[in-house]
């Protein structure tokens, strides 16, 4: 399990307002929120994340601004994945899931 997807938040995201006012980042959990939904689009068989065992924030991502979002499966039940921002590491960490139970 690996993929890749570009992504772009939105400066109306409603999480941007008030995060932070004059200085607006997107938030870590947007990101995550971002990434998980990619993910589970790449995933017809279905899986449920338990675990954030590892993250990392490295840079701020700011509205607007593209950025990259890369992920593989490094064990059973473990993604490793990275966010990358013109060039320059925004996130990286590790994401745990399950089978989906049908």
């Amino acid at each position: 399990m690996g993929a890749d997807k570009t992504c772009v938040i939105d400066a109306a995201h409603p999480a941007i307002a008030g995060h932070f006012p004059g200085d607006p980042v997107v938030p870590g959990v947007v990101i995550l929120t971002e990434l998980m939904a990619a993910v589970l689009e790449g995933t017809p068989e279905g899986i449920a994340f338990t675990a954030v065992p590892r993250v990392k924030f490295l840079s701020p991502l700011r509205p607007g601004e593209t950025f990259d979002l890369h992920w593989e499966g490094v064990s059973d039940g473990v993604i490793a994945f990275t966010c990358t921002a013109g060039g320059r590491p925004v996130v990286m960490g590790r994401l745990a899931f399950r089978p989906k139970h049908r």
